[in-house]
């Protein structure tokens, strides 16, 4: 469940961020960290359905083991690898634990620190609708520390 609210939540901050045209400088880097980061969240969830074992999670992880199976030439070793052998078992739930608390929190935090440092180098695009009024009226605020500050889980809410 919380690997859905967390592709859904990056899903609606990208759809959100197309539709205000929100990309001022939307280069092939920005473009790739943004799917970038959504890819690793997508295997976030999928590790992470495989932790509490169980005969559907089992079944469901057999079948998304096929998909890197299905690489021409290294696909067959990259499933192996993944399943710690030629069938999911307890040394599949061993590495997908490792991978989904080790090795993905190593890289989505750096790619998120990333993010967040083109955000604040680029800034964000107003909407058209913004856009369109003189500088004088339209409301600004930085992004750090006051729009952080107040969208932080404590912070606080002047």
């Amino acid at each position: 469940m919380v690997g859905h609210l967390m592709i859904l939540s990056i899903m609606v901050h990208m759809f959100s961020v197309f539709f205000i045209e929100g990309l001022p400088q939307a280069t092939r880097v920005r473009l790739a960290e943004r799917h970038g980061a959504l890819g690793i969240a997508s295997v976030f969830g999928f590790s992470g359905y495989l932790l509490p074992m169980d005969e559907l999670k089992l079944l469901a992880t057999k079948v998304g083991l096929q998909i890197p199976a299905a690489i021409p030439y290294v696909g067959p070793a990259v499933a192996n690898m993944l399943r710690g052998g030629l069938d999911v078992s307890e040394f599949t739930v061993q590495r997908f634990f490792a991978l989904h608390v080790v090795v993905l929190p190593a890289i989505f935090l750096p790619l998120l620190a990333f993010h967040l440092w083109l955000v604040q180098r680029h800034g964000n695009a107003s909407p058209p609708c913004i856009e369109a009024l003189p500088p004088e009226q339209r409301k600004t605020m930085p992004f750090f520390p006051n729009s952080c500050a107040k969208t932080w889980p404590c912070g606080s809410s002047r």
